[in-house]
């Protein structure tokens, strides 16, 4: 496939230690919402699978957070994802990184929530910073 061909590939964060089969059916469920309200397929991945597949070679959380974000493939030399995509409000410290750090290179991110109109995240704001697992939370701008 061609790179003007090349289907948008989104990360799709998913909390810390979700089940696998929970993970699953919310990438299922956000690929094809989003895939119905962009009028185009996309490939979607997995924090979670991201994660296993690159944190050993990062090292260190800030390293993968920064690969995850501002890294390039080494076969297409684009980045790794074309966006990143929120399914909750409320973040762990990995994912509101990721988050923050895209916002601030001018990336996009998007909120596929439950039940609610698609949005563009604004921002992070930490509520709790020693709460790891829910210490932040997104600011959604509703498309």
């Amino acid at each position: 496939m061609s790179e003007s061909m090349k289907k948008p590939k989104l990360l799709i964060l998913v909390p810390s230690g979700m089940p696998q089969a929970e993970a699953e059916a919310l990438r299922t469920e956000s690929q094809a919402r989003l895939e119905k309200e962009l009028g185009s397929s996309i490939e979607c991945e997995l924090s979670s699978h991201w994660w296993s597949a690159q944190f050993e070679r990062a090292g260190s959380w800030d390293s993968w957070i920064w690969e995850t974000v501002t890294g390039k493939s080494f076969n297409t030399r684009g980045p790794h994802f074309d966006g990143f995509v929120v399914c909750t409000e409320q973040l762990g410290k990995a994912n509101a990184g990721i988050v923050g750090l895209a916002l601030k290179q001018k990336r996009s991110v998007l909120a596929c929530r439950n039940g609610l109109p698609f949005g563009a995240v604004r921002s992070v704001v930490v509520d709790d910073p020693d709460d790891w697992k829910n210490g932040w939370h997104v600011v959604v701008h509703e498309l």
